[in-house]
């Protein structure tokens, strides 16, 4: 792989988890095998099985999952 299309794929991966974490969706099952490749040559990230929508809770820098357990900012 070039290093030019190497630095592709990382830029599509990191404005995927920006995206993602922007709207409290973190992915936590991010590997090689939950990534691929669409038709036009993008990336798409799969498998949300383990991945948790947090709600802000205004609590001083905690968020909390909607299954209730507290994270830290």
């Amino acid at each position: 792989m070039s290093y030019e299309l190497v630095r592709f794929y990382a830029a599509e991966i990191v404005s995927a988890l920006e995206i993602m974490h922007s709207k409290y969706i973190i992915h936590r099952d991010l590997k090689p095998e939950n990534i691929l490749i669409s038709e036009n040559w993008h990336l798409k990230l799969i498998d949300f099985g383990d991945a948790v929508k947090l709600t802000d809770q205004k609590s001083g820098g905690t968020m909390e999952d909607e299954d209730g357990d507290e994270r830290e900012e």
